[in-house]
């Protein structure tokens, strides 16, 4: 078995890259290195892409923790990406609350998308989401979590509430 195990060997690279670093119009006094096709990687998940394109074109997102989600938001708001929010981001739950009150999700991406400063601004306070010190998470309902920040004199978002999916976190929504 060692024999086997001998011949085998890893190599785990760690990057120091800034918070939303790959968001296009991001300015940063750090360096933003591109690997794998011209790719920015950021620092929120060093092994492996969080978007991936097949060969047809189309995207997939991986999301693994709520600090994956956020960065996700970040960039559809950024590409004006409201079709990938629609079925890759938006909770099950919160798609459903659109359908019964006949409202077309994208409006929720639309919504989004005229307070994108609160967006940003509440991601600016949890920069490393679910690991940021002094952020809050509770939860509130079945899967189901709120990320909430606090501090006088704050605007816009104070919380996000997120759901644990089958393929990983989900935007319920955000909230005064």
């Amino acid at each position: 078995m060692s024999c086997v195990l001998g011949g085998c060997t890893y190599e785990r690279v760690v990057y120091n890259r800034p918070l939303f670093g790959g968001l296009p119009g991001v300015q940063t006094q750090q360096q933003v290195t591109p690997h794998r096709g011209g790719a920015v990687e950021t620092s929120l998940t060093p092994a492996g892409e969080l978007r991936v394109e097949d060969e047809s074109g189309e995207v997939r997102l991986r999301i693994g923790s709520i600090r994956d989600l956020m960065y996700q938001i970040a960039w559809v708001l950024e590409e004006n990406e409201a079709e990938i929010f629609v079925e890759q981001l938006l909770s099950d739950v919160t798609r459903r609350e659109f359908a019964e009150r006949g409202i077309d999700p994208v409006e929720g991406f639309n919504e989004l998308k005229r307070h994108e400063a609160d967006v940003r601004g509440f991601f600016e306070r949890v920069p490393q989401g679910e690991f940021t010190p002094g952020v809050f998470r509770q939860k509130v309902g079945d899967r189901t979590f709120r990320l909430s920040a606090s501090g006088p004199g704050r605007r816009g978002y104070r919380f996000i509430d997120v759901v644990q999916q089958r393929e990983g976190w989900r935007l319920r929504w955000f909230g005064y």
